[in-house]
Parts: structure tokens; C-alpha cells; sequence
């Protein structure tokens, strides 16, 4: 009995190398989009760093958290704070990535590079604590008036 090309144990032999070779690809498919995963969400780690929202986030560490922590604790609390920022970072990374695509990352680490971008990362953090200042003595304010 002929099977296409191939007829009794070679055709036995061609689906072992069919599935062999099928599931080489799929591996291959598999992990070059992995590798393109990965080199997207690296992309929305740097543009999220050339933005200025990493420095924002330690500024806060530094002058909102740590001057409630004992002296002597600081150095290990803002070790901790910085693995928890990573962490939420890589879960924001996420986000970022199911709402921009990678080439659009790319345009806005062109934009962060850029000088305007430069002086917008640079002024981000110090526009977000005025900012949390802000929203903090009005929530206070508000909050009394109620009561």
C-alpha cells in the first residue's frame, strides 16, 4: 500500500519525522516569540526608566517613606522598597504592554531620548511630588470639612 511518497515502515519513519520536525518548529515559533516577548518588555522597562516614573518612585521612597523608618532600619527598608518597585514594574510592564505596541514603545523611547523627552523625564518626579502635595492637603482639607 503506498502512502504519498512513502510506503509500509517509511511511511512509519515519515510520521516520526513529521511529528519530530513539527514539533521543532512549534519550539522554534514558541521561543522566538518568547525572545520577542521579552525584548518588548524590556523596552517598556527602559521607556518606563527614561520617563522618569523609576526616579518618581524613589523620590518618594526617599521623602515620603523612609524618614518614617527608625535610622538605623532605612538601608534595609529601601533595599526592600526597591524589589517590591521592581516587581510592581514588571506587573505595570504588563499593562503597558497590552495597551501600547512594541513599535509604539519604541517611538516614545525616541521621544524620551529626544531633548523635550530628556526635560520631561527629568521634571517628572519633581512635577509628581507637587502633585501628591497637592492632592494630600486637599483630601486633609476636605476631609475636616466633612466631619
Amino acid at each position: 500500500m503506498v502512502f504519498g511518497y512513502f510506503s509500509g515502515k517509511y511511511y512509519l519513519i515519515y510520521r516520526k519525522m513529521k511529528k519530530l520536525v513539527l514539533a521543532v518548529a512549534f519550539l522554534s515559533v514558541t521561543s522566538f516569540g518568547f525572545a520577542q516577548s521579552n525584548d518588548f518588555k524590556q523596552d517598556v522597562l527602559k521607556m518606563m526608566d527614561v520617563s522618569g516614573a523609576n526616579a518618581a518612585q524613589e523620590q518618594m521612597i526617599e521623602k515620603q517613606l523612609l524618614p518614617m523608618v527608625p535610622e538605623e532600619k532605612r538601608a534595609d527598608f529601601k533595599k526592600d522598597g526597591q524589589a517590591v518597585f521592581a516587581e510592581i514594574n514588571g506587573e505595570v510592564a504588563d499593562i503597558y504592554m497590552t495597551k501600547f505596541s512594541h513599535a509604539e514603545v519604541k517611538e516614545l523611547l525616541e521621544f524620551y531620548n529626544s531633548p523635550i523627552g530628556k526635560k520631561l523625564s527629568e521634571k517628572t518626579p519633581e512635577i509628581t511630588a507637587k502633585s501628591m502635595e497637592i492632592g494630600q492637603s486637599k483630601l486633609v482639607t476636605n476631609s475636616f470639612e466633612t466631619l
